[in-house]
């Protein structure tokens, strides 16, 4: 019966272990499909975001033009007619969606006779080479003509390789050229593709976006929401059900998951009607292996149910380290549930502070950007001083301005006298141009390329000064005097007239007299380059005297700074403007942020991308096609963005912000998600210590339990057998100096009682008889009592 209840109990205490460790196991499998459906959702909708950002024909198709101009490279007319029609076919193109013309030296060769000029006159006009002219007259209006009146859109001219709108019509709407003479010497070696957009269909734009990332449309899809019919979904799935459904929904963007029939879809939301779309397929997870080792703890006890016959019971030295081991594992078990949920937790802790301390980061460098205003101002204020009341040191203040002027501190110095006249040298080409001329040739190329793909249209001199000045034939007054004709016009007509009518209404004010009752010439001009058109444009510059005046809108802003410059009897003698657009500042202030090292916090990279023309982007002057899906992102009402972003293959944290002093930048700054990690590196390092010293006090309990209590009691109960079997010569030693030493010097003076004890005995019953002594009829009285 004690057997029966011992298997009893032991069978229920495996199964309570059994139902522990798949509780156990249940966790951590639920866990682990919990955060793979977590990163699995993150990444989907990750990735409809980059399919919606690049669900252009543009991006699209720009590199397959590209491929189909490397395969029909050096082929012969026909060859390379029959390759465009199957490259047709294979994108889902028709056969009249876009016209390909095929060039062998600039000679047309698949077109009618009655075209050839027309499209040699279009490669012609494209490929220029990289200085691309001004077009005037008869050729702008034939090439206009051409292209259906593309104004306002990119030119072609100058960007080989770069598929672009060039027209809102709906023919040939897009446009990219190629030309290669030099790698194909004969058969075609260059190409004209122009598309038409009424033949492009979102269907077809959406299937070779798929295409594109390699992957199937029988997991992802896209819903035109004003066009249902012009939708490729996933099978099982109807555009014409998915369609009123968003539309029902009070969401303008983001992500929603809906379920249609049994499946789960991601939705990506557009306010543009361009939905995509995911079917959620999470992907099952193995059980963690480590986690089955729990079964193979309880072997012994499986054992001793199936195997052992004698009664279950525990020592008083099995309980302890049962107890001791139940006090270490349940702290490891609490760890172990939690320390990645922990650790993950405090990573993205981490991740949200330098998120926060990113966007302080970049506020606070848009923020001192005022500071390079207010360094210039006294700059500008001191070169005033230098001719104000002094008219004599005219050649001294020339001198100082060239000065600033090639320190890139304006683009040219107008200096007026109360005739209208000119009289310092000036520069109607902007110093952003004449600049360039100071960097080295790849640096002027590369900057010229990404300014032409900006929209630059150089005037008739800038171009060439630009690739043909070096450091030989450099020259100072060419440099300060370069006037293009096309700029002149509007420097004299513009300037002349506004420092004139400053110079005599501050003398007339000076003497007294009120004004005229009629609107100067000036002001009538400049209220087309002031926001405010219900007052009097020189009235207003006339109260910024001294100090910065914005000009102009948007992209054609320019920040100048104007003063009147007097005689020595204070009548106003001069009218000073110091015109700059805006990318000068920025780029001085850029240049000198990019350039100290020791101002940036450690591990952290900044970045600014612009698009405005010379506005230059920082680190590389190509940032801007390197991030156009961010750029493109960072539009009104958005002002801050964080994403996790991939910087030379490595991610990185990226926190991007409109600059509001800096306008038209994106300021960008990054840090490395394993800069991020490290951070925790201390924490990890703090828990195992701490951990380290949990399981160093628990081993020196259990090293005092056994050393101060189990072995005494060992000891002791050794003693107590001893005392059982009359070995009164056993003594029990233990030098503990507490109650156990005094135990068991107790049970030894007991051990040597009961020794003597037995020696008395043992002479009492040698000495005296053990039976009653009787001689005759007498019979003695005493016997020998046993000790």
């Amino acid at each position: 019966m004690q057997t029966g209840n011992s298997k009893l109990l032991r069978f229920l205490i495996l199964l309570l272990a059994f139902s522990f460790n798949i509780i156990i196991v249940s966790f951590f499998q639920e866990r682990g499909e919990m955060r793979e459906r977590m990163n699995y959702r993150r990444g989907q909708e990750a990735f409809l975001e980059k399919m919606y950002a690049s669900f252009k024909f543009e991006k699209v198709f720009n590199s397959r033009f590209n491929q189909l101009f490397a395969d029909v490279g050096g082929k012969t007319a026909s060859e390379a007619v029959h390759v465009g029609e199957f490259w047709l076919r294979k994108h889902g193109l028709a056969s009249d969606s876009c016209e390909i013309v095929y060039y062998n030296n600039r000679h047309p060769l698949n077109v009618a006779s009655a075209s050839v000029d027309d499209w040699r006159f279009m490669l012609e006009q494209f490929d220029v080479g990289l200085i691309r002219p001004r077009l005037e007259g008869e050729t702008k209006n034939r090439l206009l003509k051409l292209l259906n009146g593309g104004v306002g859109f990119p030119r072609l001219e100058g960007k080989p390789g770069v598929l672009q709108k060039v027209t809102i019509a709906g023919e040939r709407t897009y446009g990219i050229w190629f030309s290669a003479p030099e790698r194909y010497a004969t058969g075609v070696n260059a190409m004209i593709a122009l598309v038409h957009e009424k033949k492009i269909t979102d269907r077809l734009l959406a299937g070779n976006l798929f295409a594109s990332f390699a992957v199937s449309s029988a997991e992802y899809g896209y819903v035109n929401l004003f066009n249902p019919e012009d939708s490729i979904v996933p099978e099982g799935l109807n555009p014409y059900v998915i369609a009123p459904r968003v539309s029902g929904m009070d969401i303008k963007s983001g992500f929603e998951y809906l379920v249609f029939g049994t499946r789960e879809v991601l939705v990506s939301f557009k306010p543009d009607g361009h939905i995509f779309l995911a079917g959620m397929s999470y992907r099952k997870i193995p059980v963690p292996l480590w986690t089955l080792a729990l079964f193979f703890l309880w072997v012994p006890l499986w054992f001793r149910f199936f195997y052992a016959e004698d009664s279950f019971r525990l020592s008083l030295t099995t309980m302890i380290t049962f107890v001791f081991v139940i006090s270490m594992a349940l702290p490891v078990v609490a760890v172990g549930f939690y320390w990645n949920l922990f650790l993950d937790s405090r990573r993205e802790s981490a991740r949200i502070e330098t998120a926060a301390r990113l966007e302080k980061l970049l506020i606070q460098l848009d923020t001192c950007y005022a500071e390079e205003f207010r360094i210039l101002r006294k700059k500008y204020r001191d070169l005033v001083k230098i001719l104000d009341g002094k008219p004599d040191r005219l050649q001294e203040f020339i001198d100082q301005s060239v000065r600033l002027e090639l320190e890139f501190l304006f683009d040219t110095c107008l200096l007026i006298d109360a005739e209208g006249k000119f009289v310092r040298p000036y520069a109607t080409a902007g110093m952003q141009v004449r600049r360039l001329v100071f960097y080295d040739l790849a640096h002027r190329k590369k900057v010229a390329q990404q300014s032409f793909i900006d929209g630059w249209i150089p005037f008739d001199l800038e171009a060439a000064y630009v690739f043909n000045t070096t450091p030989e034939n450099f020259d100072l007054k060419e440099c300060v005097t370069l006037m293009p004709a096309q700029g002149r016009t509007a420097y004299s007509s513009i300037t002349s007239f506004t420092g004139k009518d400053l110079i005599n209404r501050y003398n007339q004010t000076l003497q007294g007299a009120g004004g005229n009752g009629r609107e100067e010439v000036s002001s009538m001009i400049m209220s087309s380059f002031l926001e405010s058109e219900d007052e009097n444009s020189v009235s207003r510059i006339q109260q910024n005297l001294g100090d910065f005046i914005e000009l102009g809108f948007d992209v054609n802003q320019s920040i100048n700074y104007i003063d009147l410059i007097k005689d020595a009897d204070g009548r106003a003698k001069y009218c000073l403007i110091l015109f700059s657009g805006n990318y000068n500042f920025s780029r001085n202030y850029f240049e000198k942020v990019f350039r100290n090292k020791t101002r940036w916090p450690e591990n952290i990279q900044y970045m600014a991308v612009s698009s405005r023309v010379f506005s230059i982007s920082f680190p590389f002057v190509d940032m801007r096609m390197r991030m156009q899906r961010l750029f493109s992102m960072m539009q009104p009402p958005r002002n801050l963005h964080v994403e996790e972003h991939l910087i030379n293959g490595k991610p990185h944290l990226l926190c991007a912000y409109v600059g509001k002093k800096l306008q038209g930048y994106v300021l960008c700054a990054a840090v490395s998600l394993e800069a991020i990690d490290g951070q925790l590196s201390g924490l990890k390092s703090r828990l195992i210590l701490a951990a380290c010293i949990v399981i160093a006090a628990l081993i020196f309990v259990y090293v005092r339990l056994m050393r101060g209590v189990l072995r005494p009691a060992r000891l002791v109960m050794g003693g107590v057998h001893a005392m059982e079997a009359h070995d009164h010569a056993h003594r029990i030693v233990i030098e503990t100096s507490d109650e156990w030493q005094q135990l068991a010097g107790t049970f030894n003076n007991a051990l040597e009682g009961m020794k003597e004890l037995e020696v008395a005995h043992f002479v009492q019953t040698c000495i005296l008889p053990g039976a009653d002594i009787c001689s005759g009829g007498a019979r003695f009285a005493g016997r020998t009592v046993p000790a």
